[in-house]
């Protein structure tokens, strides 16, 4: 966590970090929150431009506009671990792929850290849910705008 970027980063426990302005929101080795950065103003709308599913949360700096884009997933996803199981994790890069696509979100954004949706420096709005599986995340996606994404992996999505 950190209230500054450009100081760097520092673990801490849980009720410091949720006073920073920036946290980790996913542990090390799962992903529970699919988070997307748009660098431009109208990032808050960025979804409904794109018709994708209504995020978890938001959280815009008012100062530019610019903001997180944050979907829970109700299964998260192992992305290392030595129970790592390929299906869902290439599931999981093929849904990120493809809403970085939709979203003309940051392609070199590593998700690491996001804006605290608990914290008072940005404009936050919640979605209707909390937690989304992977399928409901692609529920907008004619299966071959998907299997773009997929880039060479196996997917496969029951109708």
């Amino acid at each position: 966590c950190t209230d500054d970027l450009a100081q760097g980063v520092c673990i801490r426990d849980l009720r410091s970090a949720l006073k920073r302005a920036y946290i980790q929101a996913n542990p090390p080795h799962l992903r529970v929150w699919s988070i997307y950065d748009i660098d431009r103003p109208g990032a808050a709308l960025a979804w409904g431009d794109a018709n994708l599913t209504c995020p978890s949360w938001i959280a815009v700096n008012t100062e530019n506009m610019h903001g997180h884009l944050v979907w829970g997933l109700s299964a998260p996803v192992l992305v290392d671990s030595p129970g790592l199981r390929q299906g869902p994790l290439r599931y999981l890069c093929a849904v990120e792929a493809a809403y970085r696509a939709k979203l003309d979100a940051d392609q070199g954004y590593s998700g690491l850290l996001t804006k605290n949706p608990t914290h008072g420096r940005w404009m936050v709005l919640r979605g209707p849910r909390a937690g989304y599986t992977l399928e409901e995340l692609t529920d907008h996606f004619d299966p071959e705008d998907l299997s773009f994404y997929v880039a060479g992996y196996i997917l496969i999505k029951v109708y």
